[in-house]
Order: C-alpha cells, then sequence, then structure tokens
C-alpha cells in the first residue's frame, strides 16, 4: 500500500498484480496478459528473486509475441530488442536480482539473459530484517554479482566501475563487523 500511495503521489497509475508465490510460466502469462491489456509502460518487481524475475519477463513478454519460445530456451535478449522499464525493489536479499540481467523461470525452462533493471532502489523500510548469519550470506551474493562485473571484463570501463563496486561491498563489510 505504501509503494503504490508513492506511486500515484508521482502521478503514476499503477496496476497491482499481486500476490506472486512463484516465477513459472502460469505466473509469467498471467503478468504479460496483465501488461498487454492495461498498457503498462513500466514493470515494478517488488519483493524477493520471484517477484524480480517475474517483472523481468512481464517486460520483456509485454512487447514480444515469442516469449514463451525465448523462456524456455533460456535465450538472451539482445540490446536493441527492446524490453519495458524494469524497476526493481528488493524486500528480501536473496539473489541479486536487482543487480543482474536474468530472469530465471522455475520448471524445465531456462528463463532470459539481458534484461538489466531499469533501476533498483533500495528502501530499508521495505526490507525484511534478517538475522546477522543470512545477512552475511546476503552480502556473499551481493559480493559475487559485483565480482562478475569484473572478472574477465575486457572493457576498461566497466572493469573500473566493477572494480569500484568491489572496493565498496568489502569496505562496507568491513564496517559493518
Amino acid at each position: 500500500d505504501e509503494v503504490l500511495g508513492i506511486l500515484r503521489g508521482a502521478g503514476a497509475e499503477p496496476i497491482e498484480h499481486g500476490g506472486v508465490t512463484i516465477c513459472d510460466m502460469d505466473s509469467l502469462k498471467a503478468g504479460i496478459d496483465h501488461a498487454r491489456t492495461e498498457a503498462a509502460q513500466v514493470v515494478v518487481g517488488l519483493g524477493g528473486a520471484m517477484c524480480m524475475d517475474l517483472a523481468k519477463g512481464v517486460a520483456v513478454g509485454a512487447l514480444h509475441d515469442d516469449w514463451r519460445e525465448r523462456f524456455m530456451a533460456g535465450t538472451s535478449l539482445a540490446a536493441d530488442e527492446g524490453h519495458l522499464a524494469v524497476i526493481e525493489v528488493p524486500t528480501y536479499p536473496s539473489t541479486g536480482s536487482e543487480a543482474d540481467p536474468v530472469g530465471d523461470i522455475v520448471g524445465p525452462f531456462g528463463g532470459i539473459e539481458g534484461v538489466w533493471p531499469t533501476a533498483s532502489l533500495i528502501c530499508p523500510r521495505l526490507t525484511v530484517s534478517l538475522d546477522a548469519r543470512n545477512t552475511a550470506l546476503s552480502a556473499l551474493v551481493t559480493l559475487t554479482q559485483v565480482t562478475a562485473s569484473v572478472v574477465g571484463d575486457e572493457n576498461p570501463f566497466s572493469r573500473a566501475l566493477g572494480t569500484a563496486a568491489l572496493r565498496a561491498a568489502i569496505a562496507a563489510e568491513r564496517t559493518l563487523r
């Protein structure tokens, strides 16, 4: 309700597609149908990995009629193919979906790659608090996501950004000790 209020206050007309508990082909189809019916322009993934991955899938499927084949094959979306804007708002730190281009589908399907979030918003009031062990494990997931942009990257600009992010993550971890 708080997020819907914020969106409405900013002049948006949000359409809720809540109750997602799994990111499977049925949930994906329902979300795509909803986005197409309502002519969505932006998809907000608010929740854990399932919700954020579903948002990426809906963003692709809303614009591509061959979405089912793409997801079953686990293909990568080319940069010029386009998708709806995706805003990720993680409420449970788990997979790093807010910081990577992958959308996984539960079941014998591959998912989709190449869908980077347009923006990711971290709001402490919306984030579930975890015990110390699970917070540390979540930090490792974030560290792994950041490291992926450094290891093997030949582009000097993105390598420099990834290295800076990695240094910041390590410094933050030391501060939390």
